[in-house]
């Protein structure tokens, strides 16, 4: 299907669920609240185009062009114990299928599920409001995370400087810092360290 625009925030995961929680969202005017509809309205606000079915007009459909889905905006997840809030997955069970996106990470084959058309208030004409509910994930097709959702991996400890002729000094009564230095070589002070040191000379 195609849809038309309407405006919802992408920023973040919460925002998205926060303006859409609760409402009948219908983007192509076809049957009503959809579970389609609901994850067109994020792919027209965050990727600036529609989430194509693979004109199979079923929400599972979409794995089947899943690279055009994805596109420069979205990374795929193949494995559910990898999913992340953000994330947008594509059940394949039943002769449609469904789409929704993940509030959390995997729990024991389970996911909370940002959804349209699964158990929520019912909308004029057909389908049913968004709601969250927790939903097994034996069905797992695939999933779309945006890019800007991404972990950064994390920094790296830098490897201490290794210090020539001195790798551990005890600090006798007496020594002082410039002692200690020339002793070992490339001494470096800071943080509490270099705070104790400054307040030895008040």
């Amino acid at each position: 299907g195609r849809g038309e625009y309407i405006y919802a925030p992408t920023d973040s995961s919460w925002a998205f669920k926060d303006y859409t929680l609760n409402k009948c969202w219908d983007l192509d005017h076809y049957f009503s609240a959809q579970c389609w509809d609901l994850g067109e309205l994020w792919w027209l606000n965050y990727a600036g185009r529609d989430l194509s079915t693979c004109g199979t007009g079923g929400a599972k459909g979409a794995w089947l062009c899943k690279e055009q889905n994805a596109g420069t905006e979205f990374d795929l997840i193949y494995d559910p114990t990898q999913l992340q809030a953000g994330d947008w997955i594509i059940f394949n069970g039943g002769q449609w299928g469904h789409v929704g996106m993940a509030l959390g990470g995997y729990n024991n084959g389970y996911v909370a599920l940002l959804g349209q058309n699964q158990g929520g208030a019912s909308c004029v004409g057909a389908g049913q409001a968004t709601n969250i509910i927790n939903i097994s994930l034996k069905d797992f097709a695939g999933a779309f995370r945006p890019k800007t959702f991404e972990k950064p991996d994390p920094s790296p400890t830098p490897e201490p400087i290794p210090v020539t002729g001195c790798i551990q000094r005890h600090v006798y009564e007496g020594d002082t810092m410039s002692k200690i230095m020339l002793e070992c070589e490339n001494t470096v002070v800071y943080g509490e360290a270099m705070d104790a040191y400054a307040k030895s000379w008040y």
